[in-house]
């Protein structure tokens, strides 16, 4: 018994999430009461996995409205009382929240309630407590399996927080994450390993921006939907700051500023115009949302520089934003120009992201640049009582090119003690010394 009022359509294929459905399916098949908070991102597909970890359950899915309490409690009478076939709520709706938490304090049966975009109901202050009261005595002993569920990290955080009546209630909590390289490829498995790179490095782990593409298409044609003027990726960036934001303006400069290419943090507050404060105030918040990464080297602390860690949003507010008027003026193949004119460039620091996820899933955990008057070296990591480096190459490179960039290296890994090994990623070689984009994608 499963009623939702989102319904999935068959362009929304769902992919991935093996691992966060196998850890809720335990937690299902123990029979035991669970309150479990699931938050992310707007986009990186929240509800669709309760979606179809609902599928084949006794199930609720209640959608939260901006809407008054009075109205969300009459909806939701409306779908619990035709999910249940109960004839006595639909003429009976719930006036309050201690009506619909005591609706489900006899569950015995295995019972799925999802109350998606639960933010939307913390305008009643009383719910959190009213929620705490009915867990504490009733709720918690039945068989209930609760989700709420939130798109405002935020506001998600503070039910966790200290400050919550709901602290310490919950039994589990899971964060949805953009999906990495390696599991974003399946969303074009008819590509060449070439063009998934090219793609995720441009999308980014977003499933809702994932879907945009067309594998039946090539790079340059999905780049041609892609910056027109009705398209999702066109302005979602743009769309999703402001509504996640209220100040969007300093997050906005901020993103433009270590989209130019300032890293420090006194060159970001700069082309800010920020003090330390503000500064610090607004690249926390991003930081705190995987949009923003904080990098410090490999054997130091002390000093550190922001990168965006946001496909999407990298890839936006360097072509996109920055170029509005040609999008604007409907001259989207000049646009779509520029972009595969620049793309060599800007698909460096991307793979270098590819090659530290398949560094971390394989080798060592924590891969980090390192840096040292004007000397630089991409990825430096520890595994065991061995020190890893890594060159990182968006390039064709040929025996000769593999074993110089192997030397150069070398002569810049003068700070490890002990033993290293160096290792050279690039996009493809005929050398069998070095580690490729194929390679990365056929390792299991």
């Amino acid at each position: 018994m499963f009623l939702y009022e989102v319904p999935l359509t068959s362009s929304m294929k769902f992919i991935g999430r093996d691992e966060e459905l196998s850890h809720f399916e335990d937690r299902y098949r123990s029979g035991k009461a669970e309150f479990l908070i699931v938050y992310g991102r707007r986009r990186v597909g929240k509800t669709s996995f309760l979606l179809k970890f609902a599928e084949n359950k006794k199930s609720i899915y209640l959608l939260a409205r901006e809407t008054t309490t009075e109205e969300n409690l009459r909806r939701f009478s409306e779908v619990v009382s035709t999910s249940l076939n109960d004839s006595f709520l639909k003429l009976n709706p719930f006036v309050s929240w201690d009506a619909l938490f005591s609706y489900f304090s006899s569950a015995k049966e295995r019972l799925l309630l999802i109350i998606d975009e639960y933010p939307h109901l913390t305008a009643d202050r009383s719910l959190a407590s009213t929620l705490q009261e009915h867990w504490d005595r009733s709720l918690s002993k039945t068989a209930l399996f609760l989700v709420l569920c939130g798109s405002s990290v935020s506001a998600m955080s503070k039910l966790m927080s200290r400050e919550s009546p709901l602290y310490l209630r919950r039994t589990g909590q899971l964060e949805i994450r953009p999906f990495p390289f390696r599991e974003a490829t399946l969303f074009f498995p008819a590509y060449k390993n070439v063009d998934k790179a090219i793609a995720y490095a441009i999308l980014g782990g977003m499933p809702s921006y994932l879907s945009q593409f067309d594998e039946k298409l090539s790079i340059r044609e999905n780049l041609n939907r892609a910056v027109r003027r009705d398209s999702i990726l066109y302005n979602d960036a743009e769309y999703i700051l402001k509504e996640d934001f209220r100040e969007v303006r300093n997050y906005f400069s901020l993103l433009e500023a270590i989209s130019m290419g300032r890293s420090k943090p006194q060159d970001i507050m700069s082309y800010a115009g920020q003090d330390k404060g503000t500064f610090s105030k607004y690249i926390h918040v991003l930081t705190q949302l995987h949009i923003v990464r904080r990098v410090a080297p490999y054997d130091s602390r002390r000093k550190f520089i922001y990168t965006i860690a946001d496909n999407y949003i990298r890839f936006w507010f360097r072509y996109i934003q920055r170029n509005k008027e040609m999008a604007e003026a409907d001259r989207t193949k000049e646009l779509v120009d520029l972009i595969l004119m620049d793309l060599p460039n800007y698909m460096g620091k991307a793979f270098e992201g590819m090659v530290s996820e398949y560094m971390t899933s394989n080798i060592c955990q924590n891969p980090q640049p390192w840096w040292h008057k004007g000397a630089e070296i991409d990825i430096v990591c520890s595994s065991g009582n061995v020190t890893v480096l890594a060159e990182v190459k968006w390039s064709v490179l040929s025996e000769g090119e593999v074993m110089k960039s192997i030397g150069e290296l070398d002569a810049k890994s003068g700070f490890v003690k002990g033993r290293k090994k160096l290792l050279i990623f690039c996009r493809s070689s005929s050398s069998k010394m070095a580690i490729t984009l194929d390679d990365m994608l056929s390792f299991s």
